[in-house]
Order: C-alpha cells, then structure tokens, then sequence
C-alpha cells in the first residue's frame, strides 16, 4: 500500500472477541462494562479494525494509537502523519476506510423500510428521485439504499450531517446503474465509488476529486 492508496476492510460482529487485543485498555474497560450484545460487539469490533488498519499504514501498534473528536463529534486521529480514516456499520459487519485525501464511507444493509417513497421524496435530489422511479418494482429496494450510501458517503466526506447537508447535495443518477460517479455538496465535487460488499449490503466510498488506486478486501478482515 502506498500514499495514494485507500484501503477497505470489512470484518463480522461475530469476531468480536477477536479485536479485543487492539483496543487500548481504557476501550476494553468500557467494552467490558457493556451489558452482552450487538452494541458492545459493534463497539469492539470498529474500534479494533480502525486501529488495526491505521497501525499498518504508520507502522506501530494498534493499542498504542490515541484519537481525539473533531467539532461535531467525527474521530480524528492524532500524529496521524497525513492518514484519514472513515467507519460505517450496519446490519452484522463493520467496514473503515483509510487514505491520505479526506474521504467518506457509508455500508448500508438492504431491507424492507415503510413509507419508502415519502422518504425518498423528502431525502434526495429531485433528479435522484426521477431516475430512481424508473427502476422496476424489484429493484426500487436496493436503488433506495444505492442513492441512500452515496449520499451519506458524500455528506460524511464532506464533514456534514444528514441534517445541515441533505439539501445541498446532488448525487448523479448514473450511480443506480454504474459503479462509479460523482457527487456535489454546496460547491464541492466528490468522487463516489460503490465497492464490493456482501450480498444483501451495499456499500460507497466518497473521496476528493483526485486519481486514485485502490486496495479494497471484501469479506471478513484477514489478519
């Protein structure tokens, strides 16, 4: 992996005692206080596989990290040498992506959501919108959660929220039917990327606009 890489991993909540070692010893203090679930696995496991993957890129150990929150509560790195990071989770995994340019990660699991058309009309971009309507029936499902990560991709690489960001960001429509595109928030164009995921997820990464080679590892984290 060189600078101009990005990395992604994903890894199973169910090899949660797994990553206990590459958590700092306050984190597994807290982890331990947990009461048993998906939180306290969620909590282990993406705490564990960023500082797993950030250790490789800055050659030390994964416990010996620090990280601070930036204004608005995103995790930040110290002496992070130039190293970016973004996490997302949903449904049984955990994915993060790591490179030099600020970028955004979003996985999102497929699965049925009420009132799916009020959401979207309410959420996206109107030209999202018309281009998702003309999808068949079978695939309105996924089309919903395509659009859905690369916004969110788009808005977490931009460093906003679902709320201050949702109606200055435009994704191009051409991301329901290619793998790659771009995205625009306020006045910035970002690059989108759905990558491989796992069946019944998808999911997107959002860089700034910038030539780049990627290393991605699908499936569970191979330690």
């Amino acid at each position: 992996m060189n600078g101009g890489n990005v990395m992604v991993r994903q890894a199973h909540l169910d090899e949660h005692a797994a990553w206990l070692e590459c958590l700092a010893p306050f984190e597994r203090e807290r982890a331990q206080s947990m009461p048993p679930g998906v939180l306290r696995q969620r909590f282990i496991v993406s705490r564990g596989l960023r500082r797993r993957v950030l250790s490789e890129c800055l050659g030390t150990e994964p416990c010996s990290l620090e990280f601070d929150n930036e204004p608005g509560g995103k995790p930040r790195l110290l002496k992070a040498n130039g190293w970016n990071f973004n996490v997302s989770h949903s449904g049984d995994y955990v994915a993060v992506a790591v490179g030099r340019q600020r970028l955004g990660l979003d996985m999102e699991a497929i699965r049925p959501i009420h009132n799916m058309s009020a959401i979207a009309r309410r959420c996206f971009h109107c030209d999202e919108i018309a281009a998702w309507e003309t999808l068949p029936q079978e695939r309105r499902e996924e089309g919903f959660f395509i659009l859905w990560s690369a916004r969110e991709a788009a808005l977490k690489c931009a460093g906003l929220g679902l709320a201050k960001g949702i109606t200055i960001t435009k994704v191009e429509p051409s991301i329901l039917k290619t793998s790659a595109g771009n995205a625009v928030v306020g006045n910035t164009t970002l690059r989108l990327q759905r990558l491989e995921s796992h069946e019944g997820y998808v999911m997107t990464l959002a860089e700034e606009w910038a030539p780049l080679h990627r290393k991605i590892v699908s499936g569970r984290d191979e330690r």
